[in-house]
């Protein structure tokens, strides 16, 4: 689909606003739909009894710290398009599909299945639909985040151009704490303050459509994408190749049809 300016956008439209009288605010990301993957249960580790040392974390949960510090941006008037896709393609390089969950569902003919990323406990589920569509959303999960954010959504979708990703749409929201309305109106004041972006990415170029908050008259309000704040343009930012790292890694599963 595509809005009013001639742009690609992805499929789902968010509902206009929420409030934190309801239930937590959220935006649905315009990507095909995904559910929550809830994370397999590992034995529990017998626990140590040397207190000598700590062992390190492995290399690898450096991801983890880099998907926040790539994303911090999205809460401000200027994403960091190229730190965006530079994590995409870190998270496509250490993604691996986990063995028999890629399932197909004939009442829409849709597949699915579960991502997990190597030395992390970063978890993800992919969707192919009937048209071809595919997305991939990773856990809305706690990080380092600066006030007052909680959680963070990232999503995105693409279809198969010939063995390139095309029609690429991505979205990155934060969620704050919705709690204390008093503490957080402190830290936003009475401006709308951006939480997150959608994203289509095309040989035009990146466009970006803002999703804002702001608290008034005792109500925490989410609002995006359209009439929004001002759109975003960046014509250089036409690199679509961490999609296609995405595409390369899922399309074996389109088979499973």
């Amino acid at each position: 689909p595509r809005d009013a300016a001639g742009t690609s956008a992805p499929a789902v439209v968010p509902s206009p606003a929420t409030t934190a009288r309801d239930a937590p605010p959220t935006v649905e990301p315009r990507v095909a739909a995904v559910d929550a993957l809830a994370s397999p249960v590992d034995e529990p580790a017998t626990p140590s009894t040397d207190t000598a040392a700590t062992p390190d974390p492995p290399a690898a949960s450096e991801l983890a710290r880099i998907l926040d510090e790539a994303t911090a941006s999205f809460t401000t008037n200027e994403p960091d398009l190229q730190a965006l896709n530079e994590v995409l393609r870190r998270l496509a390089a250490a993604a691996g599909i986990v063995p028999d969950s890629v399932a197909h569902d004939p009442a829409d003919d849709s597949v699915s299945g579960a991502v997990r990323f190597e030395g992390t406990d970063l978890l993800a589920r992919f969707t192919i639909d009937a048209e071809g569509r595919y997305a991939v959303q990773l856990d809305g999960v706690a990080g380092e985040f600066a006030e007052p954010f909680v959680a963070r959504d990232l999503s995105f979708g693409f279809l198969d151009d010939g063995g390139r990703a095309g029609d690429v749409g991505t979205h990155v929201q934060f969620h704050p704490d919705s709690g204390d309305l008093v503490a957080l109106q402190s830290l936003v004041g009475d401006d709308t303050r951006p939480v997150g972006w959608y994203l289509s990415v095309g040989s035009d170029g990146t466009h970006g459509d803002p999703i804002t908050m702001k608290v008034a008259d005792e109500a925490l309000t989410i609002v995006g994408p359209r009439g929004n704040g001002e759109r975003l343009h960046e014509a250089w930012a036409y690199d679509t190749s961490p999609y296609d790292r995405w595409l390369a890694l899922l399309r074996g599963a389109a088979s499973s049809r």
